[in-house]
């Protein structure tokens, strides 16, 4: 089964050890964050980016993770 965006950035997230009280901390609720992952609802591109950016994950690594899930 193929893993969403959001899946594979909350795997990255925990591999990482970044917990959802620093995700809120960037603004980003945590209802939200996980309503993302779940598949509920688009997050804007800006907001991805933000996590990613707090992740250090790179389009490229993600589009890597996302091609092996």
């Amino acid at each position: 089964m193929l893993k969403t965006i959001g899946q594979v950035i909350n795997d990255v997230r925990r591999e990482k050890h970044i917990s959802l009280a620093q995700i809120a901390d960037l603004g980003i609720s945590k209802s939200r964050y996980y309503r993302f992952i779940d598949g509920e609802i688009d997050m804007p591109m800006f907001d991805i980016m933000t996590i990613m950016d707090a992740l250090t994950l790179s389009f490229a690594e993600l589009g890597q993770l996302t091609n092996k899930a």
